[in-house]
This record gives structure tokens, sequence and C-alpha cells, in this order.
């Protein structure tokens, strides 16, 4: 019997600006062969350029195994152009050292997609691949070696086509750009989009339906399919919501891939979500019912703000900005599921539990205070598994206490909606600007309360004070009892004055 291949074929354009003076532009090929009868064997070959004699895998989000990504590659081989083998030695960190000074070579390699056997920790198997049946998750970092860089700091232009050669009914499902050349070519603009992008390859159905000029994908395996509405209905709200919020225009196209948690004899199954470049992953222990439909709700709006807050706004120290990354999408997330008429008030201010996890301003008060004083927000993202409540809880804490003093000293003009919407104009590296630091947010804030708010992060973000709960939230007309414990609870005073509700009107939305 004939067996059928898919042969995805990758053209990465490396070139420099000013084509006009003659500049030659180098050209770096990869063809990705899958057998639709194994998966999880996926065949490499492909001609790169090649800076300091060093080829790499060395991605982010890679250290769940002592050589990363690299854990995965077998039978490495490199070939000068005339087929001649070169040596090489794996350095460290997923890198191997060529003895050879040609600038481009040829390579040869296997992946194997067991990335779902291991205890994958960074951001779950929804950060890396998985395989199920007919169908496959990986992100380009589980599949592509190439030179090295520094993904976070160089977004230098590396311009890359990719050729998809598919068999009978499979399908792929990628945020790429597709190329006016022909229909099953795609254009990717840099290193980090080709790595950093998620994609589903097999037999799948799949929904694409433009929402204000965003083309969003849902691709899901076929015991996925009934949450394809739902999934649907949440972005027509989201994507108008968030454009509005940070006043963006942030138009193309976005993939969401879901499925039920890959079963193996190592795990169970669980939720797990990634926002990925224009992509996100998303893998849950059962396929939801409506009664979930509260969880997606926020489970899809926190991943989709990461297209700003984690994307385009993104902290030079990632790790430690960590706890601004996830704790202000927190934020965000609920402001805009109350205002969207999803989260009622009363869940907003003192939270809501959803297939056992919870969420809302009382929740994530009563985590942080779990854990508040032990380790700074700063140095909490260093270990960002072990501190999640310190990285996710405090960080919101951190800016529903920011809003509520941006707003006490402007007179309610002035709160984290602009904040981020200043962030995303001047620093949005989708629009030319640059990674920032905790100087430039202090900045920012300054500027734009006309005072100085620098004890706020010397205090609660860089030191382990604690936050004084009620001492800000009194300030929005709010009282809070038990603050801390079980029966914690969040309060509207009856006797709040009028600048009081304005703070409240101002953060929330709620009065009139």
């Amino acid at each position: 019997m004939k067996r059928s291949f898919l042969i995805i074929t990758f053209i990465l354009v490396g070139y420099i600006t000013g084509c006009a003076q003659g500049t030659d532009t180098k050209t770096d090929s990869y063809t990705i062969t899958i057998n639709p009868d194994n998966l999880r064997l996926i065949s490499v070959s492909a001609e790169i350029h090649v800076e300091d004699q060093q080829i790499s895998m060395n991605w982010p989000s890679g250290n769940s195994v002592e050589k990363g990504w690299s854990h995965f590659v077998e039978g490495l081989e490199v070939f000068d152009s005339r087929n001649k083998p070169i040596q090489y030695e794996y350095v460290d960190t997923a890198r191997w050292k060529l003895k050879s000074r040609k600038k481009k070579v040829k390579i040869n390699y296997n992946v194997r997609l067991d990335h779902d056997k291991v205890a994958w920790n960074e951001g779950g198997h929804s950060a890396a691949s998985y395989v199920l049946e007919d169908v496959f998750f990986s992100i380009g970092a589980a599949l592509f070696i190439s030179t090295d860089s520094d993904l976070l700091a160089d977004r230098k232009p590396r311009p890359t086509t990719i050729t998809f050669n598919l068999p009978d009914r499979f399908d792929v499902a990628i945020p790429w750009k597709q190329s006016s050349m022909e229909n099953n070519l795609f254009e990717v603009a840099t290193t980090y989009e080709l790595v950093r992008t998620g994609m589903m390859i097999g037999k799948f159905p799949k929904q694409v339906k433009t929402v204000s000029n965003v083309e969003i994908e849902i691709a899901t395996a076929s015991d996925f399919q009934q949450v394809v509405p739902m999934f649907g209905a949440i972005y027509e709200g989201l994507i108008p919501a968030a454009l509005e919020y940070f006043d963006d225009t942030n138009a193309g196209k976005y993939v969401v891939i879901a499925n039920q948690a890959p079963r193996t004899e190592e795990f169970g199954p669980y939720f797990s979500g990634e926002a990925l470049e224009k992509s996100m992953s998303l893998i849950s222990p059962i396929v939801p019912t409506p009664d979930f439909l509260p969880m997606f709700w926020y489970i899809l709006t926190h991943e989709y703000l990461h297209l700003w807050i984690g994307h385009n706004i993104q902290t030079k120290d990632y790790k430690r900005g960590s706890w601004m990354m996830e704790g202000f999408t927190d934020y965000v997330s609920l402001k805009l599921l109350h205002n969207m008429g999803v989260l009622p008030s009363e869940y907003l201010i003192n939270g809501i539990e959803m297939a056992g996890n919870s969420t809302g301003w009382g929740e994530n008060i009563k985590k942080y205070l779990a854990v508040a004083g032990s380790i700074s927000m700063h140095d909490a993202g260093n270990q960002k598994e072990e501190n999640y409540d310190m990285v996710y809880s405090g960080g919101s804490a951190f800016a529903l206490m920011l809003d509520i003093e941006m707003n006490a000293v402007t007179s309610g003009k002035i709160g984290m909606d602009h904040l981020m919407r200043t962030l995303n104009k001047k620093f949005g590296l989708r629009t030319g600007g640059r990674q920032i630091v905790m100087d430039d947010v202090q900045k920012a804030i300054n500027d734009l309360c006309g005072t100085n708010l620098d004890h706020l992060f010397d205090d609660y973000v860089f030191g382990t004070k604690v936050i004084p709960i009620s001492e800000y939230l009194n300030k929005a007309g709010l009282t809070i009892e038990k603050a801390g414990e079980s029966d914690q609870k969040i309060s509207m005073s009856p006797n709040a004055t009028e600048e009081q509700k304005a703070i409240l009107k101002a953060i929330s939305g709620i009065g009139q």
C-alpha cells in the first residue's frame, strides 16, 4: 500500500533592507515530512545559514527537560553544500558547535513528539506539543533548529515562506499570512513568529469568521467540535471590546486551537492554556458543556489580551516582569468581562469559582494575602510555577490598588485604562516600539497622574511589604471583612462619598 506523507517546506529568508544597493538575499529552507501513520515522528531536512559556527534550538520555555527542546531531536546530521559531513558537538542548552566555518549547511534530523509524555512545567502541554488521533498540535520551537537568537530581544526581519503539501483530507491551522503567489504558500516575518506560533495539523474541521477586521480560525479535533459555536460567540463580543479598550486596530489572523487533554499513562486530563504568537492553545479535561461557558469566557479573554499585554507590551526581563504581564492581564480581563455583562458586579468584587478555578477581586486578594510578604512580586517570576499565586493573584491585586490610587490622585480621571493605552502606543512592538523596563511603566504612571507614585512599586513590587488592602478599597467606597479568610467579604459602603463613588465607577463601571 502506498504511504502518504505530509511535506511542509519552509524557506527562511534573511535579508538586509537596502536591496537597491545590490545586497544578496540569504535563504534558509526547511522541509518537514510527517508520516500520517506515525504522527509522533517528524523528519526535518534544511539548508540554513550559520553564525558563529553554532546551530541552536535554544528557544524559550524549554526548561522542563535537561536538554530543552533538543531533548526530542534524534539523528542530527550536518553537511556542507557538497554533501560532505561536518562534525559537531553538543555544547549546552540545546546548542551544537560545528567543526567547520561554513556559512551555510544542510541538516537532517528527526523530532519525536513525545512532549506529552514528560512533565512539561512551562505552560503545560498546550505550550509544547501533543498528539491525538489523526491530529497533532505543536509550536515552532519543537520543530526548528536554526541559528542562535534571543527571540525576546531580537525581532530582526527574517522573512519566512512556508509551503504545505498535504495528503488527502489533511488540513493545517496556523496564523501565518497566506502568500499571494499560491494557495498553499504562507509568509512569516521573523524567527520569533516562526518559533512561537502554534499550529494544528491533521484531519479536523475548523471554523473561520471575521470580527472587527480580525480573522478568527477555530480548530479542534472532532470530539471537541461542540465548543466551536460557543467559542465563536465569545469572540464576537470579546474582540471589539479588546480593540476599544486598547484603542487599537490589531487586524489580522488569530488561530484558536482547543482540544481535550492528551491522555497518556503519565498524566491525567487537566486544564491548560497558552498565549502564543497570533494564536492560543487550550486543552481541557473534558469536552465543555454550556455550564463551562463562564470559565471559557475568562480563559479566552485572558489569553486573547496577551496579544497586547505580554506580546505587544513586553518586559525586557521577561521572568521578573511576569507579575505585570499576568496580573495586569487578569485585572483587565475581569474589567472587560464585567463591562460586557458576562461577569456580574458581585462576582467581579467578591469572585467566582468556575470548574475548580476561582477569580475576581476578592479571590485574588485572598490568594495574594496567603503568600504576601514571603517574596517580592518582582522576584516571584524567577520561579513562576512555584510562586503562581504571587505572580497571578498578587499582580492582579496590585493592578487593582494601582487603578484605585491613580484615580484617587486624579479625581477619577486617570487610571489603568489610560496606562495600558499609553504603553501600547508608545512601546508596542508591532508598531516599532521596544521592550520595557519598570522605569518606563513608573514614568508613564507619574506623567499621566502628575505626581510620583514610585513608592507603590518600591514597597509592593520590589519590596515585600503587604498591600494594605482595606486602605485602598476604602478609597473606592468598599469595605472588606475577614480579609484573607475563606469567608472574606467585600461590600459597597452605604455611606460612600461622591469621590469614593466616582473612583469605583472609574475602575469598574459600577454606580451612576
